[in-house]
């Protein structure tokens, strides 16, 4: 059967970097052990990224399209990587429902906690746990906001390089499943990406985050 294959793209203030990865066959999950087929990276002019957002889309496509052809990647399917001030991450205990539900649900549970309105964010949920509240089955979790023009953004200028996003991720979740393998995986653990405009931060217990945060 033929490998899956996929590509992460992160678009930094001085340099867009990107992989391609195959995965065994059928569907990839968490627990795969990708394979690096490609790697590649590309200068970004001043300006055109500023706080890990595009802010110059027409640029930044310029850069991915030369990205994808010198490093001959394959695949146009990729997952962005979204992580700034901008990004809210916070602990939140909800009534248990369907995944589905429960997200349709976050902008009239979430209002109150954000620093910006709900109508202007995109809402998801990362679980960690349950337990048996007061008022029944209760889940444990962080709660991800992140402002639409932080996001539209870096899906335009993908967009625009002819590739095709199928997932925006959190910066803070990509470095946790990067690194927290072998013996970091049964640990307590703080992991941190220093950037050239934003530092991110994810501490995990036994593989599990608790706190992520992006700091400039």
């Amino acid at each position: 059967m033929a490998k899956s294959r996929g590509a992460g793209l992160d678009s930094g203030a001085r340099a867009g970097r990107a992989v391609e990865l195959a995965f065994g066959s059928g569907v990839p999950s968490l627990l795969s052990r990708p394979t690096l087929i490609h790697y590649g990276t590309v200068a970004l002019p001043p300006g055109a990224v500023h706080d890990a957002e595009v802010t110059d889309s027409a640029i930044v496509a310029a850069a991915i399209r030369e990205l994808w052809q010198t490093a001959k990647f394959t695949t146009k399917d990729v997952v962005l990587g979204v992580g700034n001030q901008r990004v809210v991450v916070r602990d939140l205990e909800v009534p248990w429902l369907p995944m589905t539900q429960l997200r349709a649900s976050l902008p009239f549970q979430v209002q109150d906690m954000l620093p910006l309105s709900a109508d202007e964010a995109l809402l998801d949920y990362y679980p960690t746990g349950e337990f048996a509240g007061p008022s029944g089955r209760t889940l444990q979790g962080l709660l991800v906001a992140a402002t639409r023009d932080t996001v539209r953004n870096n899906v335009i200028a993908a967009e625009s390089a002819g590739l095709r996003p199928q997932v925006v991720d959190l910066n803070a979740f990509a470095l946790l499943r990067a690194m927290a393998r072998g013996e970091v995986a049964e640990q307590t653990a703080a992991l941190v990406d220093v950037g050239a405009q934003v530092t991110n931060v994810v501490i995990a217990a036994h593989g599990v985050p608790r706190f992520a945060r992006a700091i400039a």
